[in-house]
C-alpha cells in the first residue's frame, strides 16, 4: 500500500496516559508541533475510566502515585487536585480458598502478600521471587486522587482541549521506522514523521519496528 500523506511534528508521543498527556502539554507550550497517536477512541490509556453494568466512570484497577515529592507537590498546588494517603488501600489475599485483605501500611502487609502469590515453577521464577520478599515495597507510601483517576483525566482532559495539542485517536500503528535520528510512524495510510519519538511504557510495537535497521528486543 503507498503512503499518500506525510505530515512532520517536532515532537510525536504514543499513548494517551496521564504522564505522557501531561509531558507532552508540556512541551507544546513552547512547540506548536506536538502530536499525540492513540488506539482508542478517547485519551486516558490505562487510566480512563469504563462504562459498564449501568455505571459511569468506573475505574477498571487501581491507579497509585508513587512515591514522588515535586511530583506530588505538582498534582495538587497546580493541577489541584486532593490526594490521599495509603491507608485506604488493602492488599487482598487467597490462603487455602479463604479470602482477607490486609492494610497496605502494615508493615508484613507486602511480605505476606508478596510470599503467597511467589511462583514456585519455573525455577528461575522462584528464584527471582524468593530475593523480591526481602525489598522494601513503596506501596505503603503512595497517594492517590481522592475521587480517582476520573477525576484527574477529566482536568487534563480540560488543559488538552485548551491547548495546542494535536490528537489523533483510533490508530492502530502498523510500522514505525528509525534511521539517521528520524523517526517514521505507519497508521491508516499516513507517514508521521519526527525526531522526538515517545512511547508509553504500555505501548505494545508492531513486528515491522525498525531503529537503525535492528529489530529492537
Amino acid at each position: 500500500m503507498k503512503h499518500q500523506n506525510i505530515f512532520s511534528y517536532k515532537s510525536i508521543y504514543i499513548g494517551s496516559g496521564p504522564v505522557l498527556l501531561l509531558d507532552a502539554l508540556n512541551n507544546s507550550f513552547e512547540n506548536p508541533d506536538v502530536l499525540v497517536i492513540d488506539k482508542s477512541n478517547e485519551i486516558g490509556g490505562a487510566w480512563k475510566s469504563l462504562n459498564i453494568f449501568g455505571l459511569n466512570g468506573v475505574e477498571n484497577a487501581v491507579h497509585y502515585l508513587m512515591p514522588n515529592k515535586k511530583g506530588y507537590q505538582f498534582l495538587q498546588s497546580i493541577i489541584g487536585l486532593e490526594l490521599l494517603d495509603s491507608s485506604h488501600k488493602f492488599y487482598a489475599l487467597n490462603i487455602l480458598g479463604c479470602k482477607f485483605t490486609i492494610p497496605v501500611d502494615k508493615k508484613y502487609a507486602s511480605f505476606l502478600f508478596k510470599l503467597i502469590n511467589i511462583e514456585i515453577f519455573p525455577f528461575s521464577n522462584f528464584i527471582r521471587g524468593f530475593s523480591n520478599l526481602f525489598k522494601e515495597s513503596k506501596v505503603n507510601k503512595t497517594k492517590y486522587p481522592r475521587n480517582g483517576s476520573y477525576e484527574m483525566l477529566k482536568v487534563i482532559k480540560d488543559a488538552v482541549a485548551k491547548s495546542r495539542l494535536e490528537i489523533v485517536l483510533n490508530s492502530n500503528i502498523d510500522r514505525i521506522v528509525v534511521k539517521n535520528g528520524v523517526a517514521e510512524v505507519f497508521t491508516n495510510g499516513i507517514i508521521y514523521r519526527t525526531s522526538q519519538l515517545y512511547l508509553s511504557h504500555g505501548f505494545i510495537p508492531p513486528r515491522d519496528f525498525l531503529i537503525e535497521g535492528v529489530k529492537p528486543n
